[in-house]
């Protein structure tokens, strides 16, 4: 019975060193890294893979093996590790108080040839008061979301940046997504449009084929379908829109209708205005009254436009099946077929002139240019726009002939003309001689009348009643009036017969502008008008004609005077460079702009009859003050007064001056303005 007993014992214990044995053999061939834990840390046993993974992580088996503190390892833990270790640390604490019953944590283990991630597994055995802890080698998992992370990424940073946008439908055309791009093309903010039946907003007309488009692409698993419809963005604008919708619903990564889309409206107008361009130069071309033809390379007719077909009265396709030989005329083929090789080669002619053939034979003569079309080096057509001149040149033809005979008549005329023109020059001459040699005959009566009329009227002869003082009065003025008119005449004779003399001497010209100034001012006075003269501190004396310069200021100031009725008449001299310059300022009426051109010719008046005069005064002014070297300037503005001025020569170089290149037409000059402009 003992030795019964005493067998059952010893089979018990062979069966629990058997179950031992094999529990071992199992814990050791579990791949992850196993540690068994007591309450307070302590490892109580590891199966054979943690104790490799220590050795190969460097670690000391003694101090990872059984009978270490595992809390202590990860207290301890320093660099880069400590923070995880930290972390492992609170999750296992957490486990054997009871607060959590399986922890997870992810942390990194690189070694040096090798990127590492492990998974730490902390969980409560069960009944017992344990941690069992196991490490899970999850660099696999671990690359691969790395991977398909950085993938998802490229494909967003792709669809995100993508000019195109991209829409996601589900088979009710309902809109589950809309890329950043897809947004800003469709004109809607984030989220306004997400469930959106995306026909609600697309143009009625152009839903009637689209949704039927869309049906379509639904029966078909992968089926694609393209269109251009019309969209209402968020600003209520219609716009153009190109899209791709492709039959992804069956794909589980998908699950929807892929629509790739873009805005055409630019495209789209630009087409419309192309085709507008083209419609309207086909009908510039087509109703061009110049004849324009598009040969092939081969000489063959590509086009025509109705003028072309009309001259040669062709009908409409006949010249399709002609070579443009077959139109032109005989006399002018040769040289036509040599211009057709070398425009062939490049060349371009601006101007082309040959002879065409009816269909009816008649002869046609035309002048154009012609030039070829090229593309990267290859002849696309040659084409020439002509124009009928058979008319033209016909009375060309007519008109030199005209023209000869003219040409001869016009020499027998001219002849005549010069001859006429050479005696009317020398009558001319001769009156003017004989006005300046008979100036002092035509002077002296004047001036005895003039004298003996004012004796008479001074009373010096005996009293006069006031009748007769009137009377005396109106002879003496007549008298002075035809002595001014006789002087203006003659001086105008002395000028164009050359005899006008200059006295060049060296004078005070300020006091000659005083004296000028007192001449005028009971005129002025007369008229209420407000006179001054100013004259710069730097004008002294001046070499020219003191009479002359004198008499060209007295009629400036003269027709100052009389032309303007309120206002002022304000004299100013300065100097400018080496010139002496003085100018006649009034607030008169001014001078129409159309007559500033007409003021310095003789005999001419712009007011013909409302004042007295010949009509010379300007113009003797302007031939004197050429004579004297200088020019003379009008400057007028109607309704607001004129300046009346002239420029001399402080010193000439040579005292027979001649006129100098300016002035223009009638002596208008644009003056530098002397002293203050008028306000």
């Amino acid at each position: 019975m003992n030795c019964y007993k005493g067998g059952r014992m010893i089979a018990k214990d062979y069966q629990r060193g058997v179950q031992s044995s094999f529990l071992e053999s199992v814990f050791d061939s579990v791949p992850a890294n196993i540690a068994v834990l007591d309450r307070e840390g302590w490892i109580v046993s590891v199966n054979e893979p943690w104790r490799i993974f220590a050795v190969a992580n460097g670690a000391d088996a003694s101090k990872t093996g059984v009978g270490v503190n595992y809390f202590d390892i990860c207290r301890e833990a320093q660099g880069s590790s400590s923070e995880q270790a930290r972390e492992c640390l609170e999750g296992l604490l957490r486990v054997r108080n009871g607060s959590a019953s399986q922890v997870d944590i992810e942390y990194p283990c690189h070694a040096p040839d090798e990127q590492r991630w492990f998974l730490m597994r902390a969980v409560r055995l069960r009944g017992q008061d344990g941690i069992l802890v196991s490490h899970f080698n999850v660099t696999e998992r671990k690359l691969s979301e790395k991977h398909r992370i950085r993938a998802e990424e490229r494909f967003r940073a792709l669809i995100e940046h993508s000019l195109d946008g991209i829409c996601l439908l589900n088979r009710h055309a309902e809109i589950q997504y809309l890329s950043p791009s897809g947004l800003r093309i469709l004109g809607y903010p984030l989220g306004e449009l997400a469930g959106h039946v995306f026909f609600d907003r697309v143009y009625p007309e152009d839903c009637e084929f689209l949704k039927p488009l869309f049906e379509k692409v639904l029966s078909v698993d992968g089926g694609i379908e393209s269109a251009q419809f019309r969209w209402r963005n968020g600003k209520g604008n219609w716009r153009w829109i190109e899209g791709t919708a492709k039959n992804l619903l069956r794909q589980p990564s998908v699950g929807a209708v892929v629509c790739n889309f873009r805005d055409i409206t630019d495209r789209k107008q630009w087409v419309m205005d192309l085709q507008e361009s083209e419609d309207r130069f086909r009908d510039l071309f087509e109703n061009a009254s110049d004849m324009i033809q598009i040969l092939s390379p081969e000489g063959r007719f590509q086009y025509v436009n109705r003028t072309f077909r009309n001259v040669l009265g062709y009908a409409p396709g006949e010249l399709a099946r002609l070579n443009v030989m077959d139109v032109v005329h005989p006399e002018s083929r040769e040289h036509c077929r040599q211009m057709f090789k070398a425009l062939c080669q490049g060349h371009d002619f601006e101007r082309v002139e040959a002879s065409f053939l009816s269909k009816h034979g008649r002869k046609i003569e035309v002048e154009g240019r012609c030039n070829a079309r090229f593309v990267e080096g290859k002849l696309i057509s040659v084409r020439g726009i002509f124009r009928d001149v058979s008319r033209r040149n016909r009375a060309e033809r007519e008109l030199r002939r005209l023209n000869r005979e003219l040409e001869e008549r016009v020499k027998h005329r001219t002849r005549a003309l010069e001859a006429a023109r050479q005696r009317a020059e020398s009558a001319d001459r001769v009156k003017s001689v004989f006005l300046a040699t008979m100036s002092h005959e035509l002077r002296t009566p004047l001036n005895s009348i003039i004298g003996f009329t004012g004796i008479l009227h001074q009373g010096m002869a005996g009293p006069l009643n006031p009748e007769q003082r009137k009377q005396l009065e109106m002879v003496l003025n007549s008298a002075r009036h035809l002595l001014e008119l006789v002087n203006d005449v003659l001086d105008i004779s002395k000028i164009e017969a050359g005899q006008l003399e200059v006295l060049w001497e060296s004078f005070d010209f300020p006091a000659s502008l005083r004296k000028i100034e007192q001449a005028i001012r009971p005129q002025a006075k007369k008229k209420n008008l407000e006179l001054s003269v100013s004259i710069s501190p730097e004008v002294g004396r001046v070499v020219s004609d003191r009479t002359r310069i004198e008499q060209v200021l007295l009629n400036l100031a003269n027709n100052a005077v009389k032309f303007t009725q309120t206002g002022s008449v304000r004299i100013k001299a300065a100097i400018q460079g080496n010139r002496l310059a003085v100018q006649v300022e009034d607030t008169g009426e001014g001078i129409r702009s159309s007559d500033l051109a007409r003021l310095f010719k003789p005999f001419m008046q712009l007011s013909p009859g409302k004042q007295e005069g010949t009509g010379l005064g300007l113009s003797i002014c302007k031939r004197i003050v050429e004579k004297l070297g200088g020019e003379i300037f009008v400057v007028s503005e109607w309704g607001k007064g004129s300046i009346f001025g002239f420029r001399l020569p402080l010193a000439p170089e040579t005292h027979e001056t001649q006129p100098p290149d300016k002035p223009g037409e009638g002596g208008i000059y644009e003056p530098e303005r002397v002293g203050h402009r008028r306000q």
